[in-house]
């Protein structure tokens, strides 16, 4: 698999399905990860942090609305939902990727702070219904 839009759909799908090792594998070894007004994750962090979600049972599921590139990078309109246990906070996400050699190099997703933030608050109110 080396089209770019390819690598970034199967990395997103190993995400949202739990299989954190073969997302990794879809990692450059420089990879470079960025999100809104967070720190930038650099490197083997990048899968650390990825590797480390999965083990404390933080959940991503992906839904893909549409999916551009233009040569080595992958433009991705979609909304992510964090879960865990009864909770799950989903919000709209733009996500940019580069591709080289049928690995991503950069991942910088974008979203809305205040709409995070609302998601997160019904996610939290759900799992107090569900305790």
């Amino acid at each position: 698999m080396s089209e770019p839009r390819d690598v970034v759909r199967a990395f997103l799908t190993h995400l949202s399905d739990g299989e954190t090792e073969q997302a990794n594998a879809l990692l450059a070894p420089d990879v470079v990860w960025r999100n809104t007004r967070l720190p930038t994750v650099r490197g083997e962090k990048v899968a650390e942090a990825l590797t480390m979600l999965g083990e404390r049972g933080v959940g991503v599921r992906v839904e893909l609305h549409h999916v551009g590139a233009d040569g080595s990078t992958v433009l991705t309109d979609r909304h992510d939902t964090l879960t865990w246990k009864a909770y799950g906070s989903r919000f709209h996400v733009d996500g940019t990727f580069e591709v080289r050699d049928g690995l991503i190099t950069l991942w910088d997703d974008r979203f809305s702070w205040g709409e995070a933030s609302v998601a997160s608050v019904v996610g939290l109110l759900r799992l107090l219904r569900a305790s």
